[in-house]
């Protein structure tokens, strides 16, 4: 991993490194290997630049942003789509974005046609996987569908990975025992690390997941008309208690993930604390529902002083059925990879007099920001 011998060769000499933007680089290239099979030079500065520039768009929130967002959602597609072709610097960088990544992708999607007809196996990503595919989903993809995702895998793919490690390693620094602890973890492990027997990084990792939700809300629409059930019923101030919900077709849903997974009922007396061991300890209360693709995992061995508990604890973070992120295991083992890699060769802490305090805050996604609301989260990083 580059970053470790950047952060070795220099540490900030003892002072403060926003930690965002270089974990944001190591996504970009995760992403972009398994995805398109491409490496970080490969894809070139100037599209790495504008890429990330485009990410910042993404997650600003000036007074600008906020109106053009308030109107762009109640415009037509056809016009949201021609609005890329206005004037201005955020335009014109949207507009280069998608000219850089439509090349990439249909230089990927060649590639692997002239693969395939040369007879070699494709499979080795997930382009490739898309094109050479052979059951009835992947048949049913066009080409240009297929080169339409190159934007959504390299902005967001890269943006919400990196924001949640930095969320782990905010609260790691915080914590300086929970990190020790985590770093006999790590270096505890043999040659070959068993990712899933890491119990006290998995917690942490589902800990961060459920308090930092990448997407805080989504919406849904009635596809028809239905009646939603509620898992607990709900008591008016006129005392009628209701248990069900109607929907008329085309009705907006609004899913306030962020909210649902810090209510006590579900998660304890302290759904707001980060607190690892409450996937370790048993004191989540019981739950029958288990509704996100990730709610069903449990750590797999034990912690020392905490026996481990199956559980189906309902967590949203991925969303679930047709709509689950497709990349949310690569997520996961991204978030194993480089919190095992970086806690293995550096410590961590709050720099010393530092009183901005890093908040989460819900924009495109949830990313970490100071109180003037500028997106960074400086951390005093110091080699083993």
């Amino acid at each position: 991993m580059d970053l470790v011998e950047k952060w070795q060769q220099d540490p900030a000499q003892g002072g403060s490194i926003d930690v965002g933007p270089d974990l944001s680089v190591i996504t970009l290239g995760v992403i972009a290997r398994v995805a398109l099979g491409r490496t970080l030079k490969d894809l070139g500065e100037e599209l790495m630049q504008n890429n990330f520039e485009t990410v910042a768009i993404a997650t600003a929130q000036t007074p600008a942003h906020v109106l053009v967002d308030a109107v762009a959602a109640h415009l037509p597609a056809p016009l949201l789509r021609a609005m890329s072709h206005l004037p201005g610097e955020a335009m014109a960088t949207i507009r280069k974005c998608r000219a850089f990544t439509d090349r990439l992708g249909w230089d990927v999607v060649a590639e692997r046609i002239e693969a395939m007809k040369r007879g070699l196996d494709v499979s080795g990503d997930f382009f490739g996987q898309l094109v050479g595919g052979q059951d009835s989903v992947t048949k049913s993809i066009s080409l240009e569908e297929i080169v339409g995702q190159t934007t959504i895998l390299l902005v967001a793919g890269q943006d919400t990975t990196a924001s949640a490690v930095t969320f782990s390693l905010i609260h790691l620094a915080k914590d300086q025992k929970l990190q020790e602890s985590l770093r006999q973890e790590i270096h505890s492990q043999s040659a070959d690390v068993k990712y899933e027997n890491m119990a006290l990084l998995n917690a942490v990792i589902k800990e961060t997941l459920r308090m930092y939700p990448a997407e805080a809300m989504a919406e849904r629409i009635a596809l028809q008309d239905t009646v939603l059930p509620l898992g607990t019923s709900i008591t008016t101030i006129s005392g009628q208690i209701i248990d069900a919900v109607p929907l008329k077709k085309g009705q907006l849903l609004l899913m306030n993930i962020g909210a649902y997974q810090r209510q006590s009922p579900r998660w304890g007396p302290d759904p707001h604390i980060f607190r690892p061991s409450r996937w370790l300890d048993g004191s989540i209360p019981g739950m029958k529902d288990g509704v996100g693709v990730y709610s069903n995992m449990w750590v797999s061995s034990a912690f020392i002083g905490f026996p481990v508990t199956r559980n189906l604890r309902s967590r949203l973070t991925f969303l679930s059925g047709n709509h689950t992120c497709l990349g949310w295991r690569l997520a996961v083992l991204e978030m194993q990879v480089i919190l095992t890699t970086l806690l293995g060769k550096f410590s961590f802490s709050i720099p010393e007099g530092d009183d901005e305090q890093v908040i989460p805050c819900f924009r495109s996604t949830v990313i970490p920001v100071l109180q003037d609301a500028k997106k960074a989260a400086p951390l005093r990083v110091s080699p083993l």
